[in-house]
């Protein structure tokens, strides 16, 4: 039976067995819900099709990767696929003879900070709060 090895940014680790349909996001109704804060609510899909499992984006703001490369269309997996989701990797395995070690953190890049990733936000939904004329903001006393 296919599982993913799960590794946390803290170090956590975990084998999930797969289901016919995977859903992997942030949102407690994904079967497998991912706690990092720059995984979209409904990021990504493994599922079988056939005699093989496919990595599917969701249209995901930050990106699902797969051995290291941006996922631009659906890809079927094989053994020893990394997926990386947000700051989460997984190992796609078939069976557990193939269960490998906990993947070690990827070198950070200098120009987008501590963890190698950058965070994307969507700015349609921003309130900007009125300027006051004498410097001060809401709540503050002159």
């Amino acid at each position: 039976m296919a599982r993913l090895q799960i590794v946390t940014a803290e170090g956590g680790q975990q084998a999930v067995e797969l289901r016919a349909v995977n859903s992997l996001g942030r949102h407690p109704n994904n079967s497998i819900q991912l706690l990092d804060k720059i995984v979209s609510k409904e990021h990504c899909i493994i599922e079988q099709r056939g005699d093989h499992f496919v990595l599917r984006d969701l249209g995901s703001l930050n990106g699902s990767y797969l051995n290291a490369e941006q996922l631009r269309k659906d890809r079927r997996l094989v053994p020893q696929d990394e997926v990386r989701v947000g700051r989460v990797q997984l190992v796609f395995i078939e069976d557990l003879t193939q269960l490998p070690d906990m993947p070690q953190p990827r070198p950070t890049k200098p120009d987008k900070g501590g963890d190698g990733l950058e965070i994307k936000k969507r700015l349609g939904n921003t309130r900007y709060l009125p300027r006051f004329r004498d410097g001060g903001g809401p709540g503050r006393n002159r």
